[in-house]
């Protein structure tokens, strides 16, 4: 599954960017707001996957330090 990741992540990350496009175009109106919404954060989702399970795998990255990133960067945003 990790391989099938590693060798696609280009495609997803294309997903993931088109993702944000569609979600940020849908929220410029009241009546898509929501669905842009949630557009937004399954590109979102999808990126943080991918660089999770290629970044533990291409370099030698440990998930602790991307987990501890992810933890500061939440701590801060709220």
């Amino acid at each position: 599954m990790i391989q099938f990741f590693s060798t696609y992540d280009n495609v997803f990350y294309t997903i993931a960017a088109i993702c944000f496009i569609l979600g940020l175009k849908k929220l410029s109106h009241p009546k898509t707001a929501r669905k842009g919404n949630f557009i937004a954060i399954l590109g979102m989702f999808i990126a943080i996957a991918i660089a999770i399970f290629v970044g533990t795998t291409k370099q030698d990255i440990e998930l602790s330090f991307i987990i501890t990133g992810i933890m500061i960067g939440a701590a801060i945003g709220t």
